[in-house]
């Protein structure tokens, strides 16, 4: 074989090997793709349904998780009731602009960027592989501290 004729050959290999990894799935056989699509699907309806708000929530990654928590917590306490940390997702935050067509994934070993497309509009949304099952990154801004009046001992 020339080398002429192995260039053509080596690019659908690598084509192939390409297509193969951004369809990684982990050990529940998801992949970053189809936990992003189960995500805006249940962040589409969240509001007013709690188990859709558990099954978003259960699909973020563990800093958002935890960051969650800790609101919830807050909350709790300033309620005087216990708020579960589904709860604090605000569907508003993750409003799409557009109606999602296609899902492309890049694979960076554990990490992975979902492109989200319909026509020209995009959003890339991060993935993390976290203890064998993929996750979506959300960063929320930390929360605040509980501030306390000044004029109580």
């Amino acid at each position: 074989m020339t080398a002429a004729a192995r260039v053509p050959l080596c690019a659908t290999l690598l084509a192939i090997a390409l297509l193969i990894a951004c369809d990684k799935g982990d050990s529940q056989g998801h992949t970053p793709a189809s936990v992003v699509q189960d995500f805006v699907e249940a962040m589409g309806s969240v509001h007013g349904e709690p188990e859709r708000a558990k099954a978003a929530y259960n699909l973020l990654w563990s800093h958002a998780q935890e960051n969650l928590k800790e609101r919830a917590a807050t909350a709790s306490a300033l309620l005087g009731r216990v708020v579960e940390p589904e709860e604090m997702i605000a569907p508003s935050q993750f409003s799409l602009q557009f109606a999602p067509k296609h899902y492309l994934t890049v694979l960076h070993g554990d990490w992975a960027e979902v492109t989200v497309q319909n026509g020209s509009a995009q959003r890339v949304v991060r993935c993390i592989n976290e203890q064998g099952a993929w996750k979506v990154v959300v960063d929320f801004p930390p929360p605040r501290p509980i501030e306390r009046r000044r004029d109580l001992p």
